[in-house]
Order: C-alpha cells, then sequence, then structure tokens
C-alpha cells in the first residue's frame, strides 16, 4: 500500500524513490499520521537514507521537500514521534521546538475549572 505522495513538483531522485519505498513497506496508516514499524532509536523510528542513517520523519522530509533548512529542526505537529507524514511536520528553531513541546505538555496537564 502506498501511503505518501510526492508534492507535484517535486520530482523523486532514485535515492529518494528508494527511501519512500522503504517507509512505505514498514508503515502504518494510523488516522492520519503514517507510523513507522521498523527500528527505533529515542522514540524516533530510523532508517538508513541519503548516506547516513536519520529519523525516519527527516529521511521523508528530504526525500519529499528537499533538506532541512540549516538552523532548523523538524516539530511534529501530531506529537507522534513514530509519524512520518510530512504533512504534519513543521520547520522550526530548536527554541521553538523546545517551546512548543512544552506548551503541548502543559496543555495535556492543565485542569479546567468546572462549570457549574
Amino acid at each position: 500500500m502506498r501511503f505518501a505522495l510526492c508534492l507535484p513538483w517535486r520530482v523523486l531522485t532514485p535515492e529518494a524513490k528508494s527511501v519512500m519505498d522503504r517507509l512505505n513497506r514498514r508503515s502504518a496508516m494510523v488516522d492520519e499520521c503514517l507510523v513507522w514499524l521498523g527500528p527505533e532509536s529515542g522514540g524516533y523510528g530510523t532508517i538508513y537514507a541519503f548516506g547516513r542513517p536519520r529519523g525516519v520523519h527527516i529521511a521523508a522530509w528530504m526525500a519529499m521537500i528537499g533538506p532541512v533548512p540549516e538552523g532548523l529542526e523538524l516539530d511534529h505537529r501530531c506529537e507522534q514521534p513514530l509519524c512520518w507524514n510530512v504533512s504534519h511536520l513543521q520547520a522550526v528553531t530548536h527554541e521553538e521546538n523546545s517551546r512548543l513541546v512544552q506548551a503541548r505538555r502543559h496543555a495535556r496537564w492543565v485542569e479546567w475549572p468546572e462549570v457549574e
């Protein structure tokens, strides 16, 4: 089953096509997330891609969009570190990524007052 589609203006190189084929073979669709079922490290899926081991989300981004811009990292808007759906990723600074993680963590633990 094929999960990810390339952006219409992006022509996949043979290496990018190989990465996408390997991602598709070892993934499952869960809600809207493309969840990696292969090896993990530190809670993130890992795959050998573009000359070295990488997070699957980074490999998918590189294959479908291009290199992660210098000084930025990828944030999972879906909060699922095994997801490699590029529509769930955004390139942000490390500071912004840390702030977003803390805000999401805080939002999960906030106790809302009862409405009378």
